[in-house]
């Protein structure tokens, strides 16, 4: 999954329940370089919540910024259950790549 310019309703209800303070988010100022989060969504040890704070935060300052929601991966980039990875690794380096290539091209 994702998200541009928006957040899923359901994850950004997600992610005000839970009282986050993730360091990230705690750093966060105006004018950042852009950032892309790339999180898988059964992460055991960063809560997607998290990421989805993070990117609303950053979206809300202004910040260039991008959200990849990895369904069935965990952290670092491995699968978590018998489903794959989605979307498929494939679709996330060019994604990666695009991104780079669109801020470098403004450096």
């Amino acid at each position: 999954m994702r998200c541009d310019s928006t957040v899923p309703e359901a994850d950004i209800r997600y992610a005000t329940d839970i009282n986050l303070v993730g360091d990230a988010v705690r750093a966060l100022k105006t004018n950042a370089p852009p950032i892309l989060i790339v999180q898988g969504t059964a992460d055991t040890e960063v809560p997607h919540a998290q990421s989805v704070e993070l990117y609303t935060k950053l979206k809300a300052a202004g910040d260039q910024t991008q959200l990849i929601l990895v369904n069935n991966m965990g952290h670092v980039w491995a699968q978590v259950g018998p489903d794959p990875i989605d979307p498929p690794l494939t679709q996330i380096a060019d994604d990666m790549v695009s991104w780079f290539e669109r801020y470098r091209a403004e450096a």
